[in-house]
């Protein structure tokens, strides 16, 4: 089965995928879904540092079936209504900018769930945003246990350019100062970038 013209991925992409999300963007940025799981910190600077990257994390993965839905239908609200008072060109780079979705992972068991799932699809469509499709019968419960929630139908990943840029992010702590927070916000972008690059290119 496909969809969208899409096969799902072989086990073994799929393993290495999820390895690479896990200790790449989840780990490594301290983002987890059950705060209950979060490491003790060693000083007030340093979980002003995780609580940083988290949020940069948190803006740009979303996951689970209302945040997914969510976002789509913003993105396909933005893309449809063009800007006031500005150029045929101008808007078009407006719409490219407002373009914020770069890719969609979703699991091939949850989508078989169609009074669900069934709008996902319709919607990356019209979209045009590119997916990957995760194999075998328990992919929802395996993504959902890396992001550290029971399960994880579908997840995507956003543009740095979104609710907030760089400049805001180097006051979102105290007790970190503005050129560190800006060193890890990069970073962050950086990282959370190469995951997506890659994986497009499965």
């Amino acid at each position: 089965k496909t969809i969208l013209g899409k096969k799902a991925i072989t086990s073994e992409q799929k393993a290495i995928i999820l390895d690479r999300l896990k200790n790449e963007v989840i780990l490594k940025f301290h983002f987890r879904h059950d705060r209950n799981q979060y490491r003790p910190c060693t000083s007030e600077e340093v979980a002003s540092q995780h609580r940083l990257q988290r949020a940069i994390v948190r803006d740009r993965f979303l996951f689970g079936i209302n945040q997914v839905t969510r976002a789509l239908e913003q993105d396909l609200v933005a893309r449809s209504s063009p800007s006031e008072g500005i150029g045929q060109d101008r808007n078009k780079d407006h719409q490219e900018n407002i373009a914020r979705i770069r890719l969609i992972i979703l699991t091939k068991d949850s989508t078989k769930h169609q009074t669900i799932m069934g709008h996902i699809p319709h919607l990356i469509k019209k979209l045009n945003i590119p997916i990957i499709l995760l194999s075998g019968r328990q992919a929802s419960l395996e993504l959902g246990q890396i992001i550290g929630c029971r399960r994880a139908s579908v997840c995507l990943f956003r543009s740095s350019h979104c609710d907030q840029d760089d400049a805001e992010w180097t006051s979102i702590e105290e007790g970190c100062n503005a050129a560190l927070n800006k060193d890890l916000a990069l970073n962050c972008h950086a990282g959370i970038d190469s995951f997506i690059d890659y994986v497009q290119t499965v």
